[in-house]
């Protein structure tokens, strides 16, 4: 692993709900936010790989966001919190039942 990094891996629409699989290497999600609504982020685990390890977090909201999200992490092995955009770029335009918050 090259450092930190989040990645969208898989996305889907359930429900009256959007959901992302996040991975996120070197990091530790603390918290995801879209304007002022806060998103729910769910831990699935970690797996060590070579260079660090490597969390699985799926990430839902009950409206679409349109624009950066802000993904809220701390390093692997302490440090300060930083706050990093995420942006779902293959969002649908629109979804059945589901508004839109600008991020």
């Amino acid at each position: 692993m090259a450092g930190p990094s989040v990645r969208i891996t898989s996305s889907a629409l359930y429900g009256q709900h959007w959901l992302l699989v996040l991975d996120v290497d070197g990091e530790q999600v603390a918290g995801v936010s879209c304007g002022a609504q806060q998103e729910t982020l769910f831990d699935l685990g970690s797996d060590l790989r070579d260079g660090g390890v490597r969390r699985t977090y799926v990430l839902m909201g009950e409206s679409l966001p349109v624009g950066a999200m802000a993904l809220r992490v701390v390093p692997d092995g302490g440090g300060e919190a930083a706050v990093e955009p995420l942006t779902w770029e293959d969002r649908p335009a629109s979804a059945p039942g589901l508004g839109q918050q600008t991020c």
